[in-house]
């Protein structure tokens, strides 16, 4: 059912969707911890956005699906990602929870407890160290 909603909206002019089949797929896949099919989906996302120069963030969940366990990313890259997806979110007014938990993640998936820990707890993402 899901491979055929996705296949559907891949034949929409507008594809993705926002919060779309595949977008809702590659979460499923990625908190199921099918890490590498979920971030091949999130980066096809991203992929997608860049070439139709949509300003959406998709590279958010890219960069979180990148820099979890198995993911490819480096440090550097997993917070590009978020930096570019949290101020895009600031510029259209729409960093609200959960995705001001993405440093947070980010910080947990490379072992900085103490900072995911105050990135949870605190009012506003700050930018990543």
């Amino acid at each position: 059912m899901m491979m055929e909603a996705m296949s559907l909206e891949r034949s929409l002019a507008e594809w993705p969707l926002d919060e779309g089949p595949t977008q809702q797929y590659a979460l499923q896949l990625f908190w199921s911890a099918d890490i590498e099919r979920g971030r091949d989906l999130f980066r096809e996302l991203a992929d997608s956005g860049r070439v139709r120069k949509d300003p959406r963030p998709w590279p958010t969940r890219g960069g979180i699906s990148a820099s979890s366990p198995g993911g490819q990313a480096t440090g550097s890259e997993a917070e590009r990602y978020i930096a570019d997806s949290l101020d895009v979110h600031l510029q259209f007014g729409t960093l609200v929870p959960p995705r001001t938990s993405f440093p947070a993640i980010i910080a947990a998936h490379r072992g900085h407890l103490d900072d995911a820990r105050a990135r949870a707890r605190g009012p506003s993402p700050a930018p990543m160290r």
